[in-house]
Protein backbone atom coordinates (compact mmCIF):
# COMPACT_ATOMS: atom_id res chain seq x y z
CA UNK A 1 0.00 0.00 0.00
CA UNK A 2 1.10 3.48 -0.74
CA UNK A 3 -0.43 6.34 1.22
CA UNK A 4 -0.49 9.97 0.03
CA UNK A 5 0.07 12.94 1.98
CA UNK A 6 -0.35 16.72 1.82
CA UNK A 7 2.01 19.05 3.27
CA UNK A 8 0.26 19.15 6.65
CA UNK A 9 0.18 15.42 6.86
CA UNK A 10 -3.44 14.83 5.83
CA UNK A 11 -4.30 11.59 3.81
CA UNK A 12 -5.42 12.45 0.48
CA UNK A 13 -4.72 8.82 -0.76
CA UNK A 14 -4.09 5.13 -0.58
CA UNK A 15 -3.52 2.66 -3.47
CA UNK A 16 -3.47 -0.61 -2.68
CA UNK A 17 -1.74 -3.87 -4.94
CA UNK A 18 -2.26 -7.60 -5.32
CA UNK A 19 0.19 -9.80 -5.01
CA UNK A 20 1.10 -9.25 -8.97
CA UNK A 21 1.99 -5.93 -7.78
CA UNK A 22 -1.31 -4.59 -10.48
CA UNK A 23 -3.01 -1.70 -8.13
CA UNK A 24 -6.55 -3.30 -7.33
CA UNK A 25 -7.85 -0.26 -5.21
CA UNK A 26 -7.39 3.38 -5.07
CA UNK A 27 -9.12 5.14 -1.66
CA UNK A 28 -9.45 8.79 -2.04
CA UNK A 29 -10.08 11.12 1.41
CA UNK A 30 -11.03 14.56 -0.81
CA UNK A 31 -13.13 15.15 -3.44
CA UNK A 32 -10.95 16.09 -6.21
CA UNK A 33 -12.74 19.46 -5.71
CA UNK A 34 -15.74 17.67 -7.31
CA UNK A 35 -18.41 17.42 -4.58
CA UNK A 36 -21.15 16.61 -7.33
CA UNK A 37 -19.01 13.37 -8.67
CA UNK A 38 -17.50 12.70 -5.00
CA UNK A 39 -20.30 13.27 -2.52
CA UNK A 40 -18.73 10.70 -0.60
CA UNK A 41 -15.63 11.19 1.28
CA UNK A 42 -14.16 8.83 1.28
CA UNK A 43 -14.51 6.54 -1.74
CA UNK A 44 -12.91 3.87 -3.74
CA UNK A 45 -11.80 3.41 -6.83
CA UNK A 46 -11.73 -0.29 -7.76
CA UNK A 47 -9.09 -1.29 -10.87
CA UNK A 48 -10.65 -3.04 -14.15
CA UNK A 49 -7.86 -5.57 -15.45
CA UNK A 50 -9.88 -7.33 -17.92
CA UNK A 51 -7.60 -5.89 -20.59
CA UNK A 52 -4.19 -5.69 -19.49
CA UNK A 53 -3.10 -3.37 -21.89
CA UNK A 54 -5.05 -0.51 -20.59
CA UNK A 55 -6.11 -1.04 -17.02
CA UNK A 56 -9.06 0.97 -15.74
CA UNK A 57 -10.41 2.42 -12.59
CA UNK A 58 -14.02 2.77 -11.74
CA UNK A 59 -15.51 6.20 -11.94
Amino acid sequence: MIKRVDKNGNLISERIFDDKGRVIKDIHHTDHGNSKMHPKVPHEHIWDWSDPKKPKPSK
